[in-house]
């Protein structure tokens, strides 16, 4: 969406061709692993991780995932909510 676009710096058409490996910093928990979660016991699923945007530099993130089904397609989609905590964790830092 629009908004992961901005945060991410990368262009919709950018993003549409990355899949979610490409996203997740190297090091990082395994985003991938959480989606397939949802899906195979579809149920919602959250996980803290790492993002790489566009740039090479990285955000933390909290990444709500939630399976939706489609009954009139017989399939599932798969929603991720993510949270930049880029500034939650800046607040949080003692002062030097």
């Amino acid at each position: 969406n629009p908004a992961f676009c901005r945060v991410a710096g990368y262009a919709p058409g950018e993003i549409r061709s990355l899949s979610p490996e490409n996203l997740e910093a190297p090091g990082s928990r395994d985003i991938v692993a959480r989606l397939d979660h949802a899906e195979t016991r579809n149920e919602m699923t959250r996980v803290t991780t790492m993002v790489s945007r566009s740039d090479g530099t990285v955000f933390q993130a909290d990444c709500t995932i939630a399976p939706i089904l489609d009954p009139v397609h017989d399939g599932m989609h798969l929603v991720c909510v993510m949270r930049d905590l880029t500034e939650d964790l800046r607040v949080q830092e003692p002062a030097s």
